[in-house]
């Protein structure tokens, strides 16, 4: 049995980027314009900086099995998760977990005392299962009705997971930025 092993991407040249966006576009649907932003925050990571964007595989042997692309927000001091997924066919061996453990991580090394991640969930299929996941990883749902000038998207909700301050600071700290947070992901 092959251990998953979770490694950093750091050059869009490699077979693991190439094979990780087919079924990041394959899973997501995502646009020409979301494949080139990727692409470029890649290539040209300062012009991302002070942020920082980190892009983990998860691998089985050579197999790609899961991904995660996420970004330290320095300005706001927060984590975004942008897209996490395992492969259907892998789903239900703990990869997800492990993989969400090493984005939580990853971000926790890069900034010490980063205040947690913010994350986006849409209303699609299978969206409670999503949803159930990322609460038994430590996230709680955001109430939009504070936010309704920049979050107009009604098929979205907003999970926010505190990493190192009390449930009720939450709110707080995302209502103080989350405008900063999202026009920064959205470069």
């Amino acid at each position: 049995m092959d251990t998953v092993r979770y490694e950093e991407l750091t050059s869009p040249h490699s077979f693991d980027y190439k094979e990780a966006m087919f079924y990041c576009q394959l899973l997501f649907n995502l646009s020409r314009a979301d494949t080139h932003r990727v692409l470029k925050h890649l290539l040209i990571p300062k012009k991302l900086a002070p942020n920082r964007f980190f892009f983990v595989v998860a691998k089985k042997g050579d197999q790609l099995v899961g991904f995660s692309l996420f970004y330290y927000l320095q300005r706001v001091n927060l984590g975004y998760l942008d897209y996490i997924a395992v492969l259907p066919e892998y789903r239900g061996e703990g990869i997800g977990v492990g993989l969400y453990q090493k984005t939580v991580s990853m971000l926790e090394e890069h900034q010490e005392d980063v205040y947690g991640m913010l994350f986006e969930v849409h209303q699609a299929e299978g969206l409670e299962m999503r949803k159930d996941f990322f609460r038994k990883q430590g996230a709680v749902k955001l109430d939009l009705s504070k936010y309704k000038k920049v979050v107009q998207d009604t098929n979205l909700e907003m999970m926010f997971h505190s990493f190192n301050v009390q449930s009720l600071e939450v709110n707080e700290i995302v209502a103080d930025n989350i405008k900063g947070a999202l026009s920064n992901v959205l470069l």
